[in-house]
C-alpha cells in the first residue's frame, strides 16, 4: 500500500506553484509542511490536520520539492518546470504529478 500523501498535484498558477493532494488530514494522519528548496532559498508552508491538503509556494522553475506526511515519512521530488511533466526518482514521467516513486526517505507501507 501506498501513502496517498506520495502525490501532489502541482499546477502553475497566478505566478505560484499550486499544491494540492486529495489526502485526508486527519489529526493522526496528515502532511505537516511543503518546502521548496532551490540553490539559495528554502521556503515552507506549515500544513494543520483536519485543513484541506492545499498551499501556494513560490515559483521556482528548478529545485527540490519536499513534505513531510506524519505517518510516512519525508518524500522528495526535484521538479523542473522547463521538462514537459515532473519524473520521478526512477526517470519516469508522472503526468501532472509530483510523486515520490521511490524516492522518498521513509519507505510507504
Amino acid at each position: 500500500m501506498t501513502c496517498p500523501g506520495a502525490i501532489l498535484t502541482a499546477e502553475l498558477s497566478d505566478g505560484e506553484w499550486y499544491l494540492t493532494s486529495d489526502r485526508p488530514m486527519h489529526r493522526e494522519h496528515y502532511l505537516s509542511f511543503a518546502a521548496l528548496v532551490n540553490e539559495d532559498t528554502v521556503v515552507l508552508r506549515r500544513l494543520y490536520p483536519e485543513w484541506g491538503a492545499q498551499t501556494r509556494l513560490p515559483y521556482f522553475a528548478h529545485g527540490t520539492l519536499l513534505w513531510y506526511c506524519t505517518r510516512h515519512g519525508l518524500f522528495v521530488q526535484k521538479i523542473d518546470a522547463h521538462k514537459k511533466g515532473a519524473e520521478n526518482s526512477k526517470g519516469a514521467p508522472e503526468r501532472g504529478h509530483l510523486c515520490c516513486g521511490f524516492g522518498c526517505i521513509t519507505r510507504c507501507r
